[in-house]
């Protein structure tokens, strides 16, 4: 029996997301129950997902105990799954994930689409929630609250960011960022998960040129959809003050020159410092 109950199955891919984003491989249907994030090619971090990630598990885990039983003795071959609810609660083996903080770390290096959402519907349903995307509107910014950042305003449509219909303002996002930086109320684990400009995550490749000055200094999360790229982050700039910032480029066919825009922009805080800060 292969149990995917913890939040409703039927709940797994929203209406404003591409498809594009799963067959490519960015993106896996959201569903509890799923193996390697439902890639083709678990070695990969982009790799084309399937259309019945449940099934696809059950499939993985039949053929795992015949691998293991190769003489056919104990698992029938003929031996199946079938998709409903488990009716016992005798443990027979199990298996516990990565700690948290190595999960964070892993998302936000990589921007693992998938992972972000297992982790926003974790976060609902531990907030005595359905696990629901819809529920994720009061449980991101009831969670917001509790680092005493103010989250009025935001629309969630999603836990990835993937869809269009978010909306954040970038003061809620640098006012996270701060608390980020100071690593308060267990914020160092999103800290110590940031790609780095220039060394490491989705900024390995970025800051160069002018704008390799910055290197090693900033701290940041990217973004990207079709119809926006984002910057939010903090530094340590030129004099040595730390600053928190949030940059949004957004527009209908933007095109990957606003990414390196908002590294120059970035860069441009980092070397003003102080004086952009008092001014």
């Amino acid at each position: 029996m292969l149990d995917a109950s913890y939040w409703s199955a039927a709940d797994k891919w929203d209406s404003s997301w591409k498809r594009s984003e799963q067959t490519t491989g960015y993106h896996s249907e959201v569903t509890a129950l799923q193996v390697d994030g439902d890639r083709a090619d678990p070695r990969a971090s982009t790799s084309p997902r399937s259309t019945d990630p449940i099934a696809r598990a059950g499939a993985a885990f039949v053929a795992a105990l015949k691998a293991a039983d190769p003489t056919g003795d104990v698992v029938d071959p003929e031996v199946d799954t079938t998709i409903g609810n488990a009716v016992g609660s005798t443990t027979l083996a199990e298996v516990t994930s990565q700690p948290l903080r190595v999960l964070i770390k892993q998302m936000l290096l990589v921007s693992d689409n998938t992972l972000a959402e297992m982790l926003a519907r974790i976060v609902s349903k531990q907030s005595g929630m359905d696990g629901s995307a819809a529920s994720l509107q009061q449980a991101i910014p009831s969670a917001l609250v509790q680092f005493d950042v103010p989250a009025t305003g935001l629309t969630i449509r999603d836990g990835s960011g993937l869809s269009d219909l978010n909306a954040v303002p970038a003061s809620t996002m640098t006012e996270f960022m701060r608390k980020v930086r100071d690593g308060a109320a267990g914020l160092d684990v999103v800290r110590d998960g940031l790609p780095v400009a220039g060394q490491s995550g989705t900024l390995a490749s970025r800051f160069s040129g002018d704008n390799a000055v910055a290197r090693g200094q900033v701290w940041a999360k990217t973004g990207w959809i079709d119809t926006a790229y984002t910057l939010s982050g903090y530094l340590n700039s030129a004099d040595g003050t730390p600053l928190a910032f949030t940059f949004y480029a957004i527009g209908e066919g933007i095109g990957s020159d606003a990414r390196a825009a908002l590294d120059t922009l970035t860069t441009a805080v980092f070397t003003c410092g102080d004086n952009l800060s008092n001014n």
